[in-house]
């Protein structure tokens, strides 16, 4: 494919938001990925994603910019945590469980809302964990793996687990501990990305061409588990609900872009050296500046969703 055409997009898109009706069960199975390097070779994806997660995730720097590159920059921009909130319409006493929780950000808006059950957040990061605990001592954190979590089965209302299924080693193991704890007739919770409707195309593009310059492999995550292929992983479940927004990006400088594509680095394997991924972020920047002097800025579309589901 010549490079010039990697970048392209035919329309902007405007923001867009989308119901759809419950979608058939698909039969599990094991996600693997052929990666554009030479010779090519196949990795089962789930053995490698969590190790590089967790290194992503050591502190809050690289969420952090990503949560601000998406508040700055998509619009019109969906806050994806209350919009979790008021498809729940939860009863101020429900016992909830946010499982890879990362800040507790959701937990404390619950708890600002009035929320008077318990609530409990888990999460893989000793330092995200450290840190929620230092400003909100009446929710329950604590450092826990997703595929493993230390609770009694049937203990939870409400199970809550945001943007963060594609980071687990097995995803059908996770689902199924979540399902443990959940009590009979309990709400599971997730958002994920989507790739629908051109979303995301540009970066997913992105990140293979940083692979195959650099000649190791890509932990695709949103290509492993999305708002398309979900459904997959539920069969457990019923799908009450499923809502799509889809907003776009527009920018006219290239280090907004840049900085978020940095914080990437772990979810390549193996990591790349400081020296060799600086030398292939500096070929994105110019191609992304092409695209810029061509058109004037560089447009994304960028979509992401909320599903509700019944034990």
């Amino acid at each position: 494919m010549p490079r010039a055409s990697l970048f392209s997009l035919e329309k902007e898109k405007t923001f867009e938001r989308k119901e759809t009706k419950n979608s058939p069960n698909l039969r599990t199975h094991a996600i693997w990925i052929r990666i554009p390097v030479a010779p090519y070779f196949i990795i089962k994806m789930e053995e490698k994603i969590s190790r590089n997660a967790q290194e992503n995730y050591k502190d809050t720097t690289n969420l952090g910019v990503r949560k601000n590159f998406s508040a700055n920059n998509v619009r019109p921009y969906i806050d994806l945590k209350k919009e979790v909130f008021y498809m729940l319409n939860l009863p101020n006493n429900k016992k909830i469980l946010d499982v890879a929780c990362g800040y507790g950000d959701f937990l404390v808006l619950l708890k600002e809302r009035g929320h008077t059950g318990e609530l409990f957040g888990v999460d893989l990061s000793e330092n995200f964990v450290k840190e929620s605990k230092k400003s909100n001592q009446d929710i329950n954190f604590s450092v826990a793996n997703a595929e493993s979590l230390p609770f009694e089965d049937e203990t939870f209302d409400i199970v809550l687990c945001k943007h963060s299924l594609y980071h687990f080693d097995d995803i059908p193991k996770a689902i199924k501990e979540m399902s443990r704890v959940l009590k009979k007739e309990g709400k599971l919770v997730i958002t994920l990305n989507s790739l629908a409707n051109g979303s995301r195309e540009k970066i997913e593009k992105f990140k293979d061409l940083l692979a195959e310059v650099l000649q190791i492999n890509h932990l695709d995550n949103n290509k492993i588990i999305n708002l398309e292929n979900y459904h997959k992983y539920f069969n457990e479940f019923k799908i009450l609900k499923e809502v799509k927004f889809f907003g776009y990006i527009n920018l006219k400088e290239i280090k907004t872009l840049v900085d978020y594509m940095n914080t990437l680095k772990e979810f390549f394997y193996p990591v790349p050296s400081e020296i060799n991924w600086k030398g292939a972020l500096n070929l994105i920047e110019k191609e992304v500046q092409k695209e810029i002097d061509k058109t004037g800025s560089y447009k994304e579309t960028w979509g992401a969703g909320v599903i509700l589901m019944k034990k």
